[in-house]
Order: structure tokens, then sequence, then C-alpha cells
């Protein structure tokens, strides 16, 4: 997509067209360090007024031999003229840029030199002699350095890893290949060069740091997650998603009351949504503030009647405050909701015995064990009731 031109000023955009000028033209007689993607660079060259030179001078020579090789201003003006779609003065894309750029625009260069070099060559026999060998040498070198090229698009690894290498702040390369090893489970490979992205685009990496956070919190780093959370809400603080992941992960650290208050914020920001006021209900019931636990948890339901889990953790904040009577009622639904929940049969069960119905906690503990016939906690229960 076209790039939004005030984040380039036409300054810096016509000093990486002249750069771009030269660049090709070296890419076209040495085919090699090519990649996939060019980065925009951060600061154009200094040398983009030596490559402005050039292309003043070969311009002036071309019309001054305009009469004697015509093939000159034609070959000449053919490259500079077909690549100013793409040239870069209306950015296309984030590159700075594209070797497929310059499939039809180089015609003109290799039309230049295929009548250019007979001309250079027409008074000395010698040389023209040596010239089949001197093509030939030509070719050979490179289709060598093409060759080369070869093994840099074997796969995705290969592609974006070489894109890393030959180029500066290549913040895109580093983002994919995070992405090949997280799509592989390889998470340490992925937060190096999520990271390494994250550190090149600072202003915009909220995404970047909360896909970090994700690999850390599957790796066991909880600290390092929330760190990580925390960088990006500070970059997208209307970003109700990532203060919900913010609490999450501060509560699984046992950090409650943080929890709260990054639930609240993203609960704030995005009313209408159940799940993180169910979030929050859970902070506020383990940070021990049952009565707002409630609250949250009643809104949530209220929001979405048929929200299984809010019913659930309402079942268990009812019971805290010695509310059976509501808490089995909650209970009951939740599992009316979700019959698949053995944790919440078990949950309901524990209520029903602190109730004394025997016969209907040891008909929630069987099937909380139909569910998963693994959960200890229920058939240890259910051993204890039926002795």
């Amino acid at each position: 997509a076209v790039r939004d031109l005030a984040r380039i000023p036409l300054v810096d955009r016509a000093a990486n067209a002249l750069v771009s000028y030269v660049a090709y033209i070296g890419t076209m007689l040495w085919p090699a360090r090519l990649a996939a993607l060019y980065p925009y660079p951060r600061e154009i060259p200094a040398w983009w007024m030596a490559a402005l030179a050039v292309l003043v001078a070969a311009s002036a020579l071309a019309v001054a031999l305009i009469r004697r090789h015509p093939y000159l201003f034609v070959g000449w003006f053919w490259y500079l003229g077909t690549l100013v779609p793409v040239i870069g003065l209306v950015q296309v894309g984030n590159q700075a840029r594209a070797d497929r750029f310059t499939y039809l625009p180089i015609v003109g260069l290799f039309l230049a030199a295929a009548w250019g070099v007979p001309a250079l060559t027409a008074r000395s026999s010698a040389v023209r002699r040596a010239l089949p060998w001197l093509a030939t040498i030509v070719v050979l070198a490179a289709a060598a350095a093409a060759r080369a090229q070869l093994p840099h698009w074997k796969d995705s690894y290969a592609l974006w890893s070489n894109a890393a290498a030959v180029t500066i702040g290549n913040e895109r390369a580093h983002m994919n290949l995070g992405l090949l090893f997280d799509s592989e489970g390889r998470r340490p490979e992925a937060i190096a060069h999520y990271a390494e992205a994250a550190r090149l685009v600072p202003r915009s990496a909220a995404n970047l740091h909360h896909r970090i956070a994700v690999l850390l919190i599957e790796e066991g780093r909880l600290a390092d997650a929330a760190a990580r959370l925390s960088l990006a809400v500070g970059l997208e603080p209307r970003n109700a998603a990532l203060h919900g992941a913010l609490g999450a992960a501060l509560e699984r650290q046992g950090r409650f009351s943080e929890a709260v208050a990054a639930f609240q914020e993203a609960v704030r920001l995005q009313p209408d949504d159940c799940v993180a006021r169910n979030n929050l209900g859970v902070a506020l019931e383990r940070d021990g503030r049952s009565e707002e636990a409630i609250v949250a948890y009643r809104e949530a339901i209220r929001l979405r009647p048929g929200y299984g889990p809010a019913h659930a953790n309402l079942a268990v904040s009812l019971a805290r405050l010695g509310k059976l009577d509501e808490a089995v009622r909650e209970g009951a639904e939740s599992v009316r909701l979700d019959p698949a929940q053995a944790n919440w049969f078990y949950r309901l069960a524990v209520l029903y015995d602190r109730k004394g119905d025997r016969r209907a906690a040891v008909a929630a503990l069987e099937a909380a064990l139909r569910i998963d016939p693994g959960h200890e906690a229920a058939r240890t229960l259910l051993l204890d009731l039926m002795k």
C-alpha cells in the first residue's frame, strides 16, 4: 500500500531515490548481497550527493553525445524514466528499493552497452578479438554470483536470515524470523528475533512486546512477561486487550492489586467486554475483595447471560461470603451452561457438601470424574463421602 507521505519527508524520499538509482546499477553489475526486503533507512546515506553528481554527469554526457551515439541517450533515459514510478518519490510499501523494480529499466542500460561496447572497440582489432573471451568471463562471473544467491531462497528461514544479515535495521526480517520460529515452538529463537525487531522500531512495537510476553509466559518467565506488557501498554495506552493481558500476567505472579488495576483499565476502555469483567472479578476475589468481585461477575452476566465462567466464579465468591444457597444456584447454572467442565462440577460438589447434601455432592463428583477420570481432588472427595 502507498505509505502516508507525511511520514517520509519529500527531501528524504528524493535523496533515497538518488541513492537507489546508483545502487540498482551496482546490483546489475554485480548481483551480490541481495535481499528479499531492503528496509527504508532511518538516515539517508551521506553519499546521496555523490549519487546526484553521478546521475547529472551521466545525463549530461548522454545529451552531449546524442547525435554521435544516440543509443546512450535512449538507453540511459530509458533507465531513468521507467524507474520513476517505483523509485520512491511516491512511497509504496516499507522498502527503500526492490530488485524486482529494475526488470524493465535495466534493459535500457543493456541496450546502451550492446551498441556502446562495439563502438568503443571498433578501432582496435585486438580488443575486438578479446571481446568474446571477456564477455564469457563476465557471463560466468555473473552466473557464479547469481548461483551464490540461490541458497538464500531455499526456504523462508534462509530468505529472512539472509535479509537480516545483508541489510541494516531490517525489522521486517526479524519479525518474520520470529513468526517462523514461533510457529515451530522454538520459543528462545522467536523471542530473540521479536526483541530485535522491537528494538529497531521502539515506537511501534506494542504488538511485538505482546508476542514476546506470550512466549515468556509459556517459558514461565512471568516477571519478564509483565515487563514487556507494561512496555506495550505504554505504547498503546488505549488498547484494552493489552491491559487485560498485563492483568493476567500480574495475577499469575500473585500481584493481585496491580492485576485489579490493569483489568479495571481494560474494563474502562471496553465496558461491554464480559470476559474482561470476569477477569476483573477473579483478580478482585484473589485480592480478598469478594463483594467487589460479585459486582464484576454480575455485570459480566448482565452483558452475556449465558456466560458460564462468570456464573462459576460468582458461585465461589458467594460461598466465601457464606451465601451458600445463592452459590449453589450459580454453580448449578454454570454446569448447565457448560456440562463439559469437570472442575465446575467439583466446585458444585464442594458446595453441596458444605450444605450437607451428600447425595447431590456425590452426583456432581461422579459427573466430574466422567468428564475427567484423572481429577484427583474429585476422586479424593468422593472416597471421603462414600465412607
